[in-house]
């Protein structure tokens, strides 16, 4: 056992559930609570890169588990080059963990990502939705009693304005009241019915940002990606992306095929 995992053992005293090794790597669990204590002293301990963090759901795995749900952590030491893995088993009545996007930026897109595919909520995350599933999906597909025949209508695309306008809020652009609400509203562009609804209506667009989608189809996007920016001028001040229309599903799809059958998609 590590210096490091002997003085984790001394902290966390009863928290700390079960500790081994694995391909390597130290391996932890621990219990909910203690996350965030443990994650401090991790940093602290030298363990400041979060390489990756990912759901898993026990309900078809062979052999019993405490619980459902687990969330897994993945830390790396980059100056000493050690690496720890931290395991939290979760309830399936209520999966639920602190977010670590206030420790770590990375964290964010990494928890809305086990939220879409699982349902595992992260509370105080400054953004909790779907990142690669449409905003109108219903349930989680990596779930394992989700039906993999079933399909998902997405009848109106996701504006992105309340991210936009969290993006400008982050950068010190905060729209005023009025500019959001025409960011978020779709402009009808017939023809005003007299003069002087033609003066507002051009009144209205004079805001200080334009607002542009580009893509999900762009001869500059390497791929089918949307981004949505903000325009002073010509200078794009903020933008945000929608990575779904990357993902094609190919974690959901190789749980029903053979090696073979999955080896094409890779």
């Amino acid at each position: 056992m590590s210096e490091t995992l002997q003085q984790l053992q001394a902290q966390l005293a009863d928290q700390l559930l079960s500790f081994g090794e694995a391909a390597g790597d130290e391996v932890v669990v621990i219990h909910p609570a203690a996350l965030l204590t443990t994650i401090d002293f991790l940093r602290q301990s030298g363990f400041e890169f979060l390489t990756d963090l990912a759901g898993v759901d026990y309900l078809t795995y062979p052999s019993a588990q405490p619980e459902r749900f687990a969330v897994i952590y993945q830390l790396h030491d980059l100056e000493r080059r050690r690496r720890i893995r931290l395991k939290v088993y979760l309830p399936a009545s209520a999966p639920q963990l602190p977010t670590l996007a206030d420790r770590w930026k990375g964290a964010n897109w990494l928890e809305r990502e086990c939220w879409d595919q699982f349902g595992i909520q992260f509370t105080g995350h400054p953004d909790l939705k779907r990142i690669l599933n449409h905003h109108e999906f219903v349930g989680h597909p990596l779930r394992k009693d989700y039906p993999i025949e079933a399909r998902q209508p997405l009848t109106e695309n996701d504006s992105l304005a309340d991210e936009m306008a969290r993006r400008l809020q982050i950068l010190g652009l905060l729209l005023p009241d009025s500019e959001r609400e025409l960011l978020r509203q779709p402009i009808n562009y017939s023809k005003p019915s007299s003069e002087e609804a033609e003066r507002q209506f051009y009144s209205d667009l004079h805001t200080g940002l334009m607002f542009l989608n580009l893509g999900p189809s762009h001869p500059a996007a390497h791929g089918t990606l949307r981004t949505f920016v903000a325009l002073d001028g010509e200078t794009i001040v903020a933008a945000v992306g929608e990575i779904g229309y990357l993902h094609r599903g190919f974690e959901k799809s190789t749980e029903t095929q053979c090696y073979n059958d999955c080896i094409p998609y890779t």
